[in-house]
């Protein structure tokens, strides 16, 4: 299934007049909580001007002296009367408004909601950042090194229109900075900027959005909202709704909720069954137009349903041993509705069918169903599971359709099962890479290093390159060349499309191929989500066989890009501006950005920022790379954490501008010796994480101690991470092991429980692994 256009990037469309009537039900209900409330952004209405009619509190800075840019506070905002202007007369330029960085002490939190109302004219091609630093951007102002950049495009609006971000800084971080961006010719009109934690004293959460509450089609989301403040609100609540051709279907209501109150709200539409849509949700004060809650999401069609075997790509290794089809589904429907339904499935091509008499579809509850066929008699080709849902009594009959393949018998197969296990030719493997690979005489020791794959640019794939690499066990992640240009304009990806080509023909039937990586961090660079859902869309085409991979690296934005590529890579590099707790973040976020549907993998920093992002930072200080406990830490927490692979940044960097070349060998050979010994134990340890029940477990002393616990083959094994930088004792319970003693693996020592807990000392990022029967 392809996007859905205008889900995430596009803004709400701000319009005036009566709403449509709604039916409404309302119940409400006393909830204790704190309110804050005010924006942390001075002056964000522009209303304080100085004396050159410049903003007050804000700066902008245009990189070419001798751009035609200009920034000025002009009448007539949105509601108001002043509104900014960031106006350019050259095609390319690179202008810059922000305000001064805001003290996560004052949010209270890592999350926030950043919310703006804008329009353009011409193509000003602006962007919106958020920059997040872990020291005092004061000292050093724009030289001080940034924790976190991400970057989202502002579309281009004719009128008044609404852009909101919820945003979550990455731990670590200490400030945080709003950048505005204009890169083209045009004019950028900024209104009401504000930054507030999030949730603020007003939230909301759409339940069952887009739910089928009545036949033939009408939906119903219904929105729970809370007022976490001590005085009454009155707001207005602005649902969209917006089909796949853009057509809107708007329902908007006001209601008061009592101080500390909260209650129900029915919004109900009309919308066709058979596709998803876009939904909206804005929830904002009616006398002061503060917004307290813009949330965008995709509702599904009456049915959506997945196959979880095969799990990767709908499709059927035959290296990848799949005995039975299985497809997990839900009916999106209010629960009395869903109950009259009748679900059948089947595959026409051969004549199979599952119904629930015959028990090959089991309702879990009214919504939930699974079902289960056999894939015995499915030949080699394409074929479609149809699932209908009917109701006789309402002449209703609705169906949604599954794509299924079998390929034929191949020596380069590469996919993954229910499990997230990956299947590399028919061996299962615990993946182990490492990035910038780009000489055939480094795979040796490599491969003496006990890694299995590495990820090598396309301009240095070659016969010769996979050859050795066949010779010493590796397999080969192949990676495009970047896709440069602000623009993101989709024409750029027809030579590279050529280049996939070629590459695939070249590749496709070597069995060192383990798969494709695509566009690094598209988040970062702000690229528009139809290139990356073009490319991967293609590249599945192509190269039915080879799952895609791709990094990304900032929590917000997952939801724009995690769709499309097979396998996830969550991208973070911490040290030494932010806890090594970051990487546990980002893969937590990314597996639930997937919500068990795909593979994560993590990525593990072994070179410091003064290798890959400026060589003016200190490399035994600002710019160091990580010690060789704080690599281990690392690839243990993501374990931890649910990553079921580890590529490690980066074997061979070279120098780009303003940064320096590292090798990893030469420049840290502390760590590339532990990072030898890591992969003994994980060659080990590789059937219990692939295989075995993870769990996460409490943290313990005061949350610094990350614990995972795995069951396998009759066994239990834990793994300890202390995630500070000094030296603890701590005391830590497993909850179900009746075990008295553990023995300390790698370690030939044993631990013995008293009064019900388990005692262990740990150096700093030190990482201890337990095995108990």
């Amino acid at each position: 299934m392809g996007p859905i256009k205008r889900v995430y990037a596009e803004p709400t469309t701000i319009r005036r007049g009566p709403g449509i009537a709604v039916a409404v039900a309302m119940l409400w209900l006393l909830l204790g909580g704190a309110g804050h409330a005010e924006n942390l952004l001075s002056n964000g209405g522009f209303e304080r001007v100085d004396v050159e009619a410049m903003p007050v509190g804000w700066h902008f800075n245009v990189v070419d002296p001798a751009a035609q840019a200009k920034m000025v506070v002009t009448q007539r905002g949105y509601k108001s009367r002043n509104c900014l202007l960031m106006e350019s007369h050259d095609e390319f330029v690179l202008f810059d408004l922000y305000a001064p960085p805001v003290a996560m002490s004052e949010l209270g939190t890592n999350e926030m909601l950043f919310t703006c109302y804008y329009r353009t004219e011409q193509q000003p091609h602006a962007q919106i950042s958020l920059v997040t630093f872990a020291t005092d951007f004061f000292d050093k102002e724009w030289q001080t090194p940034y924790l976190q950049a991400e970057t989202k495009n502002i579309p281009s609006s004719e009128g008044w229109s609404l852009l909101s971000w919820q945003f979550e800084a990455l731990p670590g971080a200490q400030q945080v900075m709003p950048v505005f961006r204009v890169t083209g010719q045009g004019k950028l009109y900024l209104d009401n900027v504000a930054l507030r934690p999030y949730p603020d004293e007003v939230s909301a959460t759409m339940i069952r959005p887009g739910a089928l509450y009545q036949f033939p089609d009408k939906r119903r989301t219904t929105v729970h909202l809370t007022n976490h403040s001590t005085r009454a609100r009155q707001l207005q609540v602005v649902l969209i709704a917006l089909d796949q051709q853009g057509r809107e279907k708007r329902t908007e209501h006001n209601v008061r909720i009592k101080p500390r109150g909260s209650g129900m709200l029915d919004l109900d539409y009309t919308l066709p069954l058979d596709a998803p849509h876009s939904l909206q949700l804005v929830v904002r004060d009616t006398d002061s137009e503060e917004i307290y809650e813009h949330k965008q999401i995709v509702a599904p069609p009456l049915i959506e349903a997945r196959f979880t075997k095969p799990a990767f790509r709908n499709t059927l290794l035959p290296s990848l041993r799949t005995e039975r089809l299985e497809i997990v589904g839900r009916i999106n429907a209010l629960d009395n509705v869903a109950r009259s339904m009748q679900l059948r499935a089947e595959i026409s091509e051969i004549g199979l069918s599952a119904t629930e008499e015959n028990g090959a579809i089991n309702r879990l509850g009214p919504t939930d169903f699974i079902i289960t066929m056999p894939s015995a008699d499915l030949l080699s080709g394409e074929y479609t599971v149809v699932v209908r849902a009917t109701v006789q009594r309402a002449n209703f009959t609705h169906t949604y359709q599954l794509p299924l393949k079998r390929l034929p018998p191949s020596a380069a197969q590469v996919g993954y099962d229910d499990d997230h296990q990956l299947w590399v030719n028919g061996t299962p493997m615990l993946p182990r890479g490492l990035y910038y690979v780009s000489e055939p005489s480094d795979l040796g020791p490599i491969s003496a290093a006990g890694l299995n794959f590495v990820l090598v640019p396309s301009t240095r794939a070659s016969y010769a390159f996979a050859d050795e690499a066949r010779d010493h066990g590796l397999s080969l992640v192949i990676s495009s060349p970047r896709i440069l240009g602000l623009r993101g304009d989709l024409e750029i990806l027809g030579p590279k499309r050529d280049m996939w080509e070629n590459l695939v023909r070249k590749f496709a039937s070597d069995s060192t191929l383990l798969g494709w990586y695509v566009l690094p961090r598209p988040d970062q660079q702000a690229m528009p989500v139809e290139i990356v859902a073009s490319l991967c869309q293609e590249l599945r085409r192509i190269s039915p066989a080879h799952p895609t991979l791709m990094a990304l690296t900032s929590p917000s934005l997952l939801g724009y890009y995690s769709s499309f590529p097979d396998i996830l890579l969550a991208w973070s590099l911490p040290v030494p501006q932010a806890p090594i707790t970051s990487v546990a973040r980002m893969v937590d976020a990314t597996l639930e950005a997937v919500a068990g549907r795909k593979p994560v993998w993590a990525v593990i920093q072994v070179a410091g920022p003064a290798w890959y992002r400026n060589a003016a930072l200190d490399p035994s200080s600002s710019g160091r790379a990580p010690t060789p406990a704080e690599v281990r830490a690392m690839t243990y927490l993501a374990l931890v954490h649910g990553a079921k692979g580890l590529v490690y940044y980066g074997y061979d960097i070279p120098a780009f501008p303003n940064t320096k070349a590292f090798k990893l060998p030469q420049d840290a050979p502390a760590t590339w010796e532990r990072l030898a010994a890591i992969n003994r134990e994980l060659q080990w340890l590789a059937p219990v994480i692939l295989q075995g029940e993870r769990r996460l477990l409490p943290t313990a002393s005061k949350g610094d101690l990350h614990l995972g616990l795995w069951q396998y083959g009759g066994g239990n094994y834990v793994v300890a991470v202390n995630t500070s930088d000094r030296g603890v004792v701590a005391d830590f319970r497993l909850p179900d092991i009746e075990a008295r003693q553990l023995s300390v693996m790698f370690e030939h020592r044993l631990l013995t429980r008293s009064d019900g807990a388990f005692q262990d000392s740990f150096a700093p990022h030190d990482v201890h692994i337990y095995a108990a029967r």
